[in-house]
């Protein structure tokens, strides 16, 4: 019997310039492929931004977002470190949350995990980040 694995894109993004940057990308891309190679999850593609240092005109994050929308039947997840690394603003979040959502895709910070189908845990995500609320885009 063949067992389907369960597939992923990783983001990366770092706000800092130079060694400390490509650093920082290169610390989260190990973090991820640990995370990813003990759960048995197929790492489809990387994508990252560097220099970053607003959360606009992200290259990286453009790419993986479409990437996904086009291979939403054959991806689980969009995997990254930390909500910080998606949004800063509660909106933001929640509208990268719940596109991922409506396309049957994942959003998952592995070091702030959340299951965000449990009302309890998404009261979690509500406190760091206020405003996050139940609205439903799908």
């Amino acid at each position: 019997m063949r067992v389907t694995r369960k597939k992923a894109l990783l983001y990366l993004r770092s706000s800092l310039t130079g060694d400390a940057g490509r650093n920082q990308i290169k610390k989260q891309e190990a973090v991820l492929r640990a995370w990813c190679n003990d759960r048995q999850i197929e790492i489809e593609h990387v994508y990252s931004d560097f220099d970053a240092q607003t959360l606009q005109n992200r290259l990286g994050y453009e790419n993986m977002a479409y990437y996904a929308r086009l291979h939403r039947e054959s991806l689980d997840y969009v995997l990254t470190t930390t909500w910080d690394r998606v949004a800063r603003t509660s909106f933001r979040l929640q509208s990268e949350i719940q596109m991922f959502e409506c396309i049957g895709i994942r959003l998952q910070a592995i070091l702030q995990p959340l299951d965000l189908s449990n009302p309890d845990q998404k009261a979690i995500l509500s406190f760091l980040y206020p405003g996050i609320n139940e609205v439903s885009l799908c």
